[in-house]
């Protein structure tokens, strides 16, 4: 079932202007980065 998955870490790089903005605009910045792979997943 989708979500019981165990976790694993992984890394991204993004700029630090966006990620300060996504910060500043209060983002869940894992949960976007999740989700995003999920879609690519998802539409392969």
């Amino acid at each position: 079932m989708l979500g019981d998955e165990p976790k694993v870490q992984a890394s991204i790089r993004v700029d630090r202007e966006s990620l300060d903005q996504a910060r500043s605009l209060g983002l869940n910045i894992s949960a976007i980065c999740e989700a995003a792979i999920r879609e690519a997943v998802n539409s392969n």
